[in-house]
Order: C-alpha cells, then sequence, then structure tokens
C-alpha cells in the first residue's frame, strides 16, 4: 500500500508545491508568525526579550506593513468621486 501512496504523491508533487509556496507566502500567515511569536505561542519565543522577538519577526513586520501601504494605495487609485458619490436604490 506504501508504494501505491508515493506513485499517487508523485503525481501531486507539483500541485503540492505551488500550494505550500501560495500559503507560505500568504499575508494570513505573516501575521499568524508575528502574532505568535509576541504572544509567546511559538516555543521558541516564549520567555525570550521583545527586542530578540523583534529583530527575528521583522521581515514579517515589513511585509504586513508593506502590503497594508499596497492596499492603501490600490484603494485610492481605484476609487473615484464619482463612485464614491453614487447613491444606491
Amino acid at each position: 500500500k506504501k508504494a501505491d501512496e508515493l506513485t499517487v504523491m508523485a503525481h501531486f508533487s507539483g500541485f503540492d508545491t505551488i500550494r505550500n509556496g501560495i500559503e507560505v507566502s500568504s499575508i494570513e500567515k505573516h501575521f499568524e508568525r508575528l502574532s505568535f511569536a509576541f504572544t509567546g505561542i511559538k516555543q521558541q519565543y516564549n520567555q525570550q526579550s521583545l527586542r530578540y522577538i523583534w529583530a527575528d519577526m521583522f521581515p514579517y513586520a515589513i511585509t504586513l506593513m508593506a502590503a497594508s501601504v499596497a492596499s492603501v494605495i490600490f484603494a485610492l487609485l481605484a476609487t473615484t468621486r464619482r463612485t464614491l458619490r453614487r447613491k444606491l436604490p
């Protein structure tokens, strides 16, 4: 049975690689890592100083900040005065 499982998994290795890449790079995953580190849920950050945690989590914080800024910029560019003043029936 194990050989059959390995054969099937070999056919889905590309899909699994793409799925894992999307999951790892998602904003939700970055927020999860950051919040788990600062709340001490991850064992390696439990009982560590904020300076140590902040130094290790800085790239995730930058990514979240960049995503937030990009979202606001996109919203500003996509919204016009006409769409803001549009009255719904």
